[in-house]
């Protein structure tokens, strides 16, 4: 049976991935049999896009609850001797994926990035279908402050590899002055005392 988390959910990320007014929240779905959890669903997407295909909704549902997430969480992690930057949202759920992480990857950094403290009026009402700790996973993906910040991580000095006769666009100088400017929205881990020099794969791998 399909669970009521798991139709609400659904209902707000096809509405971020969409722009439609899918979303459903638990409130309206505890209205109705646990059996009418996803027809009630249903009806809201022949109500608000007649054009769309149920059929085609139903699959996309089946394959992510019946496929994806599954696999996702039945996916044993292993040893990784590279380097890897793990970015994580600065929320009440921090440090959570870096305690999954830590044990396996030799050399984490992680990075905790602020979003913003208010949502547009679309947003809010998208999410209403979604639990507390997954709101700031998926609006970290839309939010400018976050993705600012996340481009001025991935562009640190240290990571900028250009060829012998290839010019800068941004001094390094510059660069730094624009991470600085971003300081407040980027909050380093524990990780941070991992120097550079103890970091030998050339590979970074980005998460």
């Amino acid at each position: 049976m399909r669970s009521v988390t798991d139709v609400a959910s659904f209902s707000s990320l096809l509405t971020l991935n969409t722009g439609v007014p899918f979303t459903i929240s638990r409130a309206e779905l505890a209205k109705v049999d646990p059996e009418r959890y996803f027809p009630t669903f249903l009806e809201r997407v022949r109500q608000v896009a007649p054009e769309f295909d149920v059929a085609t909704v139903t699959r996309i549902f089946e394959q992510y609850f019946g496929l994806q997430v599954p696999a996702q969480q039945g996916y044993p992690l292993r040893r990784y001797d590279g380097r890897m930057l793990l970015v994580e949202v600065d929320d009440a759920s921090r440090g959570l994926v870096t305690a999954q992480f830590r044990p396996h990857v030799r050399q984490l950094r992680v990075r905790r990035l602020k979003v913003a403290a208010t949502l547009s009026k679309f947003d809010e009402t998208a999410m209403q279908g979604l639990s507390a700790s997954l709101r700031n996973h998926f609006l970290c993906m839309r939010d400018d402050r976050f993705v600012t910040a996340l481009a001025a991580e991935l562009a640190l000095p240290h990571r900028i590899k250009r060829t012998p006769f290839q010019q800068a666009e941004m001094t390094t100088e510059q660069l730094q002055e624009r991470i600085e400017q971003l300081a407040g929205q980027s909050v380093p881990s524990e990780t941070e005392e991992q120097s550079e020099s103890q970091q030998g794969n050339p590979e970074e791998k980005k998460t």
